[in-house]
Parts: structure tokens; C-alpha cells; sequence
């Protein structure tokens, strides 16, 4: 809060991790080294790819629509670029605020928590210098995968599909009958995964630090290299990063010093995962879904053109993973510049001033190349290769101003802080897009040739170009007051006017107060007989406000834009272009508000052996900015307004201490456990309900999340399965078929989801649950299924050390939500001819028996079988129904079968070191002060239930609505490390 106050004065909720605890931690990202050990921080990683995006909620996250991430000020500076690129070796400290008595200072955008880093700077060593070197080197390999089809299954799923299906007679590619078929039990299986997926993938970090300085001047300077293959063929992530912090003392009144941190990411590869959610463009479809064999004289880098299945009935083209991948080149380019410098003049030993500016540059470049194979291509460039560039430029200036004031009372002293800031951030962006480009163009070719398009057709468009220039000012005025009362009473109090340029002139500004009080339960008299027992006892408790800006600009006034040429109207004979409003205005836009409660208490157990910190909260955040449906008379379906709330409460517990202390042996211990329960309180407008689609299928795919009045953000909305239809649920009546004497017809009374399945119900097709009685199942019966958010969450860390070694063994957990495993409801479904299965496809109702009679046929009008006792002993052991043949759209219909249980206890990390005694002659002779030798297993084991890779997934990250949705997601690794800590 642009001051520096002691821990024990501050009566709000805040975590700390510092750098004694991130030395033993060997990961290369910050976020990845608080995941699990900061109370009411939940970290989740949306996928395993290297530099994959990193989600950072405190306390749940109060918005619906808009961004929950925190705010990040490091080094005092507010940034947008979070702690990914801060080396874990750099840092000082990181203290997460999470009520509003901590954070209602920073008002504007504080609404979800503030997480303050301070990176490490140098020291007074009377003018030696310091030199650090931490080095690794290790592999990762894939922890999981998933069991899919063998070659003979995998022909007979087509074979079967013929039978209860018209639609398909792949299996004939194959071979032309059944006995044909059989020669594939001896065909080996060639498990995609393994090649995609499968390689020992080097990583290496360097990092190298040279530190000092005497009473006058401190320095730090800090390299740090970080290269890693990824697990997933062609992908690779390199990141350069540089710190150099400088501090001076003038005199006795000056002090000034700046940092400049400098980040360089490279990562190259496809990745697995479609940034605009289609199901046709998803890697690991094509990983999963292609044949899982090798045809005679091919290799995994040679496709068989026969059996491509290049013709989909529904465009979804299967293609040899490895050609594919070969054929699609990704390069994301990141450049990040930040300078922050301050001045602070000493007017007295109780008045001061300090001025601090930054400049936040990011310049991310992401360059994108489809050769002809590409399914992109083929869908929109008539199978010629395409390219992109997107270029986005944020720059980001801010500037504080403070004075502050401290009494020279002794007992009672108290302080007050007076300031203002000013906040900028213009983010440009520029795209290019060029289809119909020449056959075999490579891709740096096609990258420096942007115009090169030549179309089959001159009414084709081959060359697309946009550009924006989004400015968002935030000008603020602050102040805040602290007094001590004979050293047990702490009161502190904070008001802050923000004004943001995304809101009308009227509504611009937002004030946010909060004041806190501590009371120092321990220094009572009445407590002095407890005191052996509890220590240090202090109560806290704080109440206040602070905001959420976070919306696109222009929303409140009418920005035009022009339209498609589809959307153009005539006037006076002639067609004029259309113009409209890229958004319906509203004037009365303004600030969302967090009104945030929080009681805390900390204490020690046997003297501070023990120390405990238990935290309680409730927030509410109102006047949710919601797009809102309007009478489309108005040209438009919604409208952003500020209308509802929401409300999340719960409790946080951190422990830590000495379990054992002896000569030679210590074992420390800290652990941390966190629970948040969220619900939406209003939605304003006699809103009770509206629904939302993560679009993981498509933005054509069905809405799998209801937000509604009354229950969590987050929940899962629609159909639940009912198992499948047996022979029970149909009449019997004669065919005239020798083979197949009895025709099944759904009797009446038995609902049937035809409508939304798409296909003929028979038996053995998939069930869904009539809820209404109507005798149908449709839309009306769809409910909430389940919900992402956890019962709970946290981390032990366990400490142990004997002499000259060390063991650090870390495990965090989750327990209770659901995550929507969408790749088993695609995987178990046969919408795409020629298509492989997730394995439990196996034991789907059978159609056919081991010699290849069958039972039963549907011929396009009727469902034809044998008798049901026949089909019944047939299936006596089915565990699940025929794979869905409708379209994708109603195939991946949300129902209840994709949810499943999100608990898990990981054992992320384990490392065993060994330190070199200083007495060692060499150790001497060389000035080594520290030489440790370590090695490090990452992501050893996670126990679960899940069936998919890994339950902590979060690959549609849009938006708050629609969390723990896993589709197509990177898998993650196990990591075997080894490395050396070296000081001189």
C-alpha cells in the first residue's frame, strides 16, 4: 500500500511465500512455485505445455463476466503481465492481499485480490561482491495416457457401425466381410500417443546473479536462461530473462534507484488445444482418433492415402498425426521490457516523499503458417496454405506520488499517508491473414510474403488485415491512516477515489474506503496465566470496498464500425455500406464494488513452536457488470449493465512450525487449506437464470452452464444419463427376416431422446433421463449437473534435514467439484466415419457375436434383431451403449456422463540435496560459501479418480462461467531433475 508496515500491524487477510521458501523449489515459473501454498490462492495450470497459461484466483473471484485475475504490483509498479515473467530464483517475496482493509488502497481493479512481489535487490557487503549460479538439467516425460482402441477393436467398431447405422461401410477399407477382418488381431498396435506425446523432453535452467554493495549503494543483476522441449513433437519453449535493480543514498535526505527486468519467451509448436474452441481443428483428436495401426510399407512419417479419411460426411478430416503436425507451424514471439525507477526525499525523520514511475512494454508477435495438409486449409483455403501474423503491443505508464507523516509517539504513534497515481495502458493490435497461397511455400517464406495469395477464384478473398488502438486512463487520489494504542490496539482506516476513462463522464469515479482494527489479545492481563500455551494471540477484523474495472472500452458511448457487405442497405438507388454500433451503449455504466468482511486471528502454540493463522471472510460483489438481454427491436441481443451480485464466504487455515529440532536434525512442516463457497445472489431484471456455452465443441455447440440466482458460478447444466435402452423398452413384433425375425419398436410410455440425439433409438443406444414426465426428453429436461468449485484446497510442505542433507517433499490436493471431461464424450462417439475409441468402448451393447452372426441391424426404416433373450445373453456384461452416430452437434450434447470427480492429491515434488561442508579444503581454496547437489522428482504421482489426464485442467478460459472444462488439453509430465546451488 505504497509503505512498508509491519506484519503484525496489518489487520486483513494476506499469505506470504519468501525466498527462503522458494530456494528448495525447483520449477522455472513463479506461478508454479506458490501453486498450493498461499491460503485462498487457487492456482491451476490450464494445460501441461510449457509457458501454458496460468489462472490466480483469490477468494473464489467475485465477477461473472468480467476478469478475476488480481492485481500484480511488483516493485511497487502495477503490471498486466502478472508473475510469469519474474525468474523464481529473483524473487524476494510475494505477499498476496485478499481483504479489503490490505488492498482497498489500490482501489481501482483490486476487487480480487492484490498480489505484491518484491524481488530481491542487493546488499551492504561492505563492497564484496556476491556471485549465485543455480543450474539444472533433467527431462520430462508424459505422466498419463489414455487407453484407446487395438487394431482389431478398432475394425470392428466399423464393421459394427455398419450394422446398427446406414451411414457407414468403412469397414470394407479393411477388409470386405468378417473373415477378412480377423487378420487384424495380429496387427500390431501403434499408439499415436507415443509418438506425439512420447519423447524424453531436455529441459535446462541456468541462472546467474551478482550482488553487493556498501551503505551508499546496493545492486543486483540477475540472468536467468530457461530451455525446455516439450513432450509434444516440434514444440519447444526458450525464455531469456534479465534483472538489474540499482539503489543509491545520496545524503541523509535522498535515496533513488531503479529496476530494469527484461523477458524474451520463444515457443514454437501446434499445441493441442484450438484457441477458438472447434472440435475439427483439435490435435488431439487427431492423436486419439486416427487408426491405430500402420498399414503395409507405411511409417508414422508416410501417410497411406487409401485410408485417409479425407471425406468425412461431415468435414471433420482425420489426418496422420505426425504429416499434420509437420505441416502446421506455430511461433509466439514475446518481448517485455519494464523500467520503474523512484525518488524518496527525507524532509525530516517524520515527514518523507516518494515518486515512483514504470514503463510496462509487451510486445507479443504470433506467427502462424497452414501448409496445404492443414485442416484449416482445407476448409477455408480450398487446400492451399494460409498464414497469419497477429501483433499486439500493450505499453503500460504509471506514476505514484506519496507523502506520508509518522508521529514520534513511542506508545501510541500513529501515521498517515497522503497520494495520488495516474495509470495508462494503450494496447495496439495489428493482424494479417493471407489464404490461397502457392503450393510448397515454406513457412518463413509465406511469413515474409504476406500479399503472395493467389485464389482459384477472383471472387475469393485471399488477403484480410485489421488494426485497433485501445486507450484506458485511470487517474487516482489515495490516503490512509494508522494509530497504535498502548501497543495492543491497532487501528488503520483507507479511502480511495478512482477515476476510469471506461466509463461516461457521470460515472467515472468510484470511491473505495475500509478501515481494520487489531487487537493484541495475548498483552492482556487475563491472558497471562495461557500465555506458556498460547502466544502472541491477536485478533483482527476489517471491513470495506474496492472495485472492478476490467470491460472493454467504449461501451457507453456509440463507436461504429462498418459491416459486412451482407449487412448493406439501399438508399436512393444505390447500396450503401452498413455501419452500426459495435455495441449497444449505456451511459449509466460504472464501477463493480466488492464490499469484503474478513476476522482473522493469529497465535502461536508451546511458545511459537506452533503458528496459526485462521481467516474468515464473506464478500459480496454487486453491481455485477452482465450482459443482459434486450428487446431485439433495439438491433442488438444484450447489453452490458450493472445489475446483481454475487457472494463468496469461506474459511482459510495456515499452519507451520517445528515438528522436531535436535542437534543435527530438524523437521519443519507448512501446510495450508482453504474453503470458498460461491453463490449468485442476484442477476437484477427478474433475471433468475440465463445460460452459457464454453464452446469447447464450437460456438454451434449446446450451452453446458446455467448461471443462475441462488447457485455457484460455475455450474455444469444438461442431461442426465440414464445408462441405455434394453430390450425391456421395446416391443416385439415379426420382421419376416430369416435372420433377423423380430422388429423393435420403442413401446409407448418410454421416453425417448431421439430429438436430441439425432439418431433411431434401439437397443443399447444411450439413455437420458426424462425429469418432467412428459415422455420425452428435450431441452426441458435438462438440469444442473454439478459444479467446478472445490469443498476445499491447499499443500503441506514437509522439511527435513540431518547433518548435510536435505529432503523437501511437497503435496497439494483438492477436494470435491466436477470437471466436464469433454475429450470422453467426443472419444466415445462415432459421428466421424473410420474414427477411433476411447477403450471402454470395448464392452459397448453388442450387435454381433464373436463369430460374426448378427443380432441385430437397423436398415434405415426399421430395427431388425434376433429374439430378446438372444440380445439379452448377448449383453449380459455391456457396461455402456452404441457410440452416438448423430452430428457433432448433437452428439456432444452436455449430459452427466462427461462430469466427473475434480479431487486429487498430487505428490508435486520431491527433492533430496546434499551441501558440501565449507571446510572442505577445495571449498576453501576456491571461496565457495555454499555448494549444493540436488535432485528432483516433479509431478511424481497424483492420485485420483479421473479418468482423463489430469483433473487440474482448465482449457476454456474465456470466461469465470465456465471453469474446469477439459478439451484437448496438453498432458501434463513427470519431471526428473538434477542440479547444483553454488554461492561465492
Amino acid at each position: 500500500g505504497y509503505q512498508t508496515i509491519k506484519r503484525k500491524d496489518i489487520p486483513g487477510g494476506i499469505s506470504t511465500i519468501g525466498a527462503k521458501d522458494l530456494k528448495d523449489v525447483v520449477v522455472n515459473s513463479a506461478e508454479e512455485a506458490i501453486t498450493g501454498k498461499l491460503a485462498g490462492v487457487q492456482v491451476t495450470t490450464s494445460e501441461g505445455a510449457p509457458g501454458s497459461q496460468v489462472q490466480i484466483r483469490v477468494r473464489g473471484g467475485g465477477s461473472v463476466t468480467q476478469d478475476n485475475a488480481p492485481l500484480y504490483i511488483i516493485d511497487g509498479i502495477e503490471t498486466d503481465q502478472g508473475i510469469s515473467m519474474i525468474a523464481p530464483q529473483d524473487i524476494e517475496s510475494i505477499d498476496v492481499l485478499k481483504d479489503a482493509s490490505a488492498t482497498s488502497i489500490y482501489g481501482a481493479r483490486a476487487a480480487n485480490g492484490v498480489v505484491v512481489v518484491t524481488t530481491k535487490g542487493g546488499k551492504n557487503t561492505q563492497g564484496k561482491m556476491t556471485v549465485s549460479y543455480n543450474g539444472s538439467l533433467g527431462l520430462n516425460q508424459i505422466s498419463k495416457k489414455l487407453d484407446i482402441m487395438k487394431p482389431y477393436d478398432f475394425v470392428m467398431l466399423q464393421y459394427d457401425r455398419s450394422k446398427f447405422s446406414t451411414d457407414s461401410t468403412t469397414f470394407s477399407t479393411y477388409g470386405k466381410d468378417w473373415q477378412a477382418l480377423q487378420s487384424y488381431k495380429k496387427v500390431p498396435f501403434y499408439d499415436w500417443q507415443n509418438k506425439m506425446f512420447g519423447r524424453d523432453a531436455l529441459l535446462q535452467t541456468h541462472n546467474i546473479s551478482v550482488s553487493g554493495g556498501n551503505l551508499q549503494t546496493q545492486y543486483y543483476l540477475s540472468l536467468t536462461s530457461n530451455a525446455q522441449d516439450g513432450i509434444f513433437l516440434n514444440s519447444q519453449y526458450d525464455r531469456k530473462l534479465l534483472t538489474f535493480k540499482f539503489d543509491h543514498k545520496a545524503n541523509d535526505n535522498v535515496k533513488l534507484g531503479f529496476n530494469v527486468r527484461y523477458n524474451l519467451t520463444t515457443v514454437d509448436g501446434a499445441g493441442t488445444t484450438d484457441p477458438n474452441g472447434d472440435q475439427s481443428l483439435s490435435f488431439l483428436r487427431q492423436i486419439l482418433r486416427y487408426r491405430p495401426f500402420l498399414a503395409d510399407g507405411e511409417s508414422p512419417d508416410v501417410s497411406d492415402p487409401t485410408l485417409e479419411n479425407a471425406t468425412s460426411g461431415n468435414g471433420l478430416t482425420l489426418i496422420n498425426p505426425v504429416l499434420l503436425n509437420n505441416g502446421m507451424y506455430r511461433n509466439n514471439v514475446t518481448n517485455n521490457f519494464v523500467y520503474n525507477g523512484y525518488l524518496n526525499y527525507q524532509f525530516s525523520k517524520r515527514f518523507s516523499f516518494r515518486s515512483t514511475v514504470g514503463f510496462d512494454i509487451a510486445d507479443l508477435q504470433q506467427n502462424l503458417f497452414n501448409d496445404a495438409i492443414a485442416i484449416f486449409s482445407r476448409r477455408s483455403s480450398d487446400s492451399m496454405p494460409n498464414a497469419s501474423i497477429n501483433r499486439r503491443k500493450k505499453v503500460i505508464i504509471n506514476n505514484s506520488n506519496v507523502f506520508s507523516y509518522v508521529s514520534k509517539s513511542a506508545n501510541n504513534p500513529f501515521t498517515i499517508l497522503v497520494g495520488e497515481e495516474t495509470y495508462q495502458n494503450v494496447e495496439k493490435v495489428n493482424y494479417v491473414q493471407t489464404l490461397y497461397m502457392p503450393l510448397g511455400i515454406t513457412p518463413k517464406a509465406a511469413l515474409a510474403n504476406m500479399s503472395n495469395s493467389t485464389p482459384n477464384n477472383t471472387s475469393e478473398r485471399g488477403f484480410y488485415t485489421s488494426s485497433s488502438e485501445n486507450p484506458t486512463n485511470i487517474l487516482s487520489f489515495f490516503t490512509s491512516a494508522k494509530y497504535s494504542l498502548n501497543k495492543k490496539y491497532q487501528f488503520t482506516a483507507s479511502v480511495r477515489g478512482d477515476a476510469a476513462s471506461v466509463f461516461s463522464p457521470k460515472h467515472k469515479w468510484g470511491v473505495f474506503p475500509s478501515a481494520g482494527v487489531t487487537w493484541a489479545l495475548s498483552k492482556e492481563r487475563f491472558m497471562n496465566k495461557v500465555n506458556n500455551y498460547l502466544t502472541d494471540l491477536k485478533v483482527r477484523a476489517s471491513h470495506g470496498i474496492v472495485g472492478n474495472a476490467r470491460i472493454a472500452d467504449h461501451l457507453y458511448g456509440e463507436y461504429y464500425t462498418s459491416s459486412a457487405p451482407a449487412s448493406s442497405y439501399a438508399l436512393g438507388g444505390t447500396i450503401s455500406p452498413g455501419y452500426n454500433s459495435a455495441s449497444l451503449p449505456n451511459k449509466n455504466l460504472q464501477w463493480e464494488s466488492t464490499i469484503s468482511s474478513n476476522l482473522g486471528f493469529d497465535f502461536g502454540i508451546l511458545h511459537n513452536k506452533f503458528q496459526v493463522t485462521i481467516d474468515l471472510y464473506n464478500n459480496t460483489t454487486d453491481k455485477l457488470l452482465v450482459k443482459v438481454p434486450v428487446q431485439q427491436s433495439s438491433g442488438y441481443e444484450t447489453q452490458i449493465q450493472n445489475i446483481g451480485a454475487t457472494n463468496n464466504r469461506g474459511i482459510e487455515l495456515q499452519l507451520s512450525g517445528t515438528v522436531l529440532r535436535a542437534k543435527d536434525f530438524s523437521w519443519t512442516f507448512s501446510y495450508n487449506m482453504s474453503s470458498n463457497q460461491n453463490k449468485i445472489v442476484s442477476l437484477g431484471n427478474n433475471q433468475s437464470f440465463f445460460l452459457q456455452n464454453s464452446k469447447w465443441a464450437g460456438s454451434s455447440s449446446l450451452p453446458d452452464f446455467i448461471v443462475k440466482v441462488g447457485e455457484r458460478v460455475g455450474s455444469m447444466y444438461g442431461y442426465v444419463n440414464d445408462g441405455f435402452y434394453t430390450t425391456k423398452d421395446f416391443d416385439v413384433t415379426a420382421s419376416g427376416n430369416a435372420d433377423l425375425p423380430y422388429k423393435y419398436t420403442l413401446k409407448k410410455g418410454v421416453a425417448s431422446n431421439a430429438g436430441i440425439t439425432a439418431s433411431i433409438i434401439q437397443p443399447g443406444s444411450i439413455k437420458h433421463k426424462d425429469l418432467n414426465g412428459d415422455g420425452k426428453v428435450d431441452v426441458n429436461d435438462r438440469t444442473i449437473l454439478g459444479n467446478n468449485q472445490a469443498i476445499c484446497f491447499g499443500g503441506l510442505t514437509q522439511t527435513i534435514k540431518y547433518k548435510n542433507w536435505d529432503a523437501n517433499i511437497f503435496v497439494n490436493f483438492r477436494i470435491g467439484g466436477s470437471v466436464v471431461n469433454a475429450n470422453k464424450l467426443e472419444f466415445t462417439s462415432a459421428y466421424t466415419p473410420g474414427a477411433n475409441m476411447l477403450a471402454i468402448m470395448n464392452n459397448r451393447w453388442k450387435v454381433v457375436d464373436a463369430g460374426g452372426v448378427t443380432y441385430q441391424k437397423y436398415n434405415g426404416t426399421d430395427v431388425l434383431g434376433k429374439s430378446k433373450e438372444e440380445l439379452e445373453s448377448l449383453n449380459k456384461n455391456t457396461s455402456i451403449w452404441l457410440p452416438s452416430i448423430g452430428s457433432s452437434s448433437t452428439a456432444f450434447s452436455p449430459q452427466s456422463f462427461t462430469l466427473e470427480d475434480a479431487s486429487f492429491l498430487r505428490i508435486n515434488n520431491i527433492t533430496i540435496g546434499y551441501s558440501i561442508p565449507t571446510t572442505v579444503k577445495f571449498m576453501r581454496k576456491m571461496s565457495i560459501t555454499k555448494l549444493r547437489i540436488y535432485a528432483t522428482v516433479n509431478n511424481l504421482a497424483v492420485i485420483t479418480n479421473y479418468t482423463g489426464y489430469d483433473p487440474e485442467v482448465n482449457t476454456r478460459r474465456d470466461t469465470p462461467l465456465t471453469p474446469g472444462v477439459d478439451y484437448s488439453a496438453y498432458p501434463r509430465t513427470r519431471g526428473y531433475v538434477c542440479g547444483i546451488n553454488l554461492n561465492f
